[in-house]
């Protein structure tokens, strides 16, 4: 059902996509990827901390990021896995259906294209949505 995202060291990590593609509801550990660094986090350590009117989080304007999972790095060092299933007992099914409603229309977002990358002409939506958030 759940797909941890750690932070990592830089923000590009592919985690958040394939957590999306495959259906897996994320589960965003830490503040980063909001724009935050919220301790235990070090500024410095390959992020740029934005601030919350510039996450990291990739189609803001079309994903309710605010609506999945996160939790605290300080959280899950302090509680460990207590803080997890705390969370799982607050996602009910109709939450996780709504969730993963959102990943369905959004799926074809996260792909740039299928087949050869020169040559074919069948496309996914990510190009157009980058495009459109100019």
């Amino acid at each position: 059902d759940y797909c941890l995202i750690l932070c990592g060291d830089t923000p590009t990590s592919r985690s958040l996509t394939s957590a999306m593609i495959s259906g897996c509801i994320p589960i965003r550990i830490g503040s980063r990827l909001r724009g935050l660094c919220e301790p235990p986090c070090h500024k410095g350590w390959g992020w740029v901390i934005t601030g919350s009117q510039y996450p990291h989080l990739p189609y803001g304007d079309r994903i309710p990021w605010l609506e999945f999972p996160e939790v605290s790095e300080e959280a899950i060092l302090n509680e460990g896995w207590q803080v997890l299933q705390n969370l799982f007992q607050q996602y009910n099914e109709e939450k996780k259906k709504n969730l993963r409603s959102i990943m369905d229309k959004m799926r074809s977002g996260w792909i740039y294209g299928w087949g050869n990358p020169v040559t074919s002409e069948k496309l996914g939506d990510a190009a157009a949505y980058i495009w459109e958030s100019f």
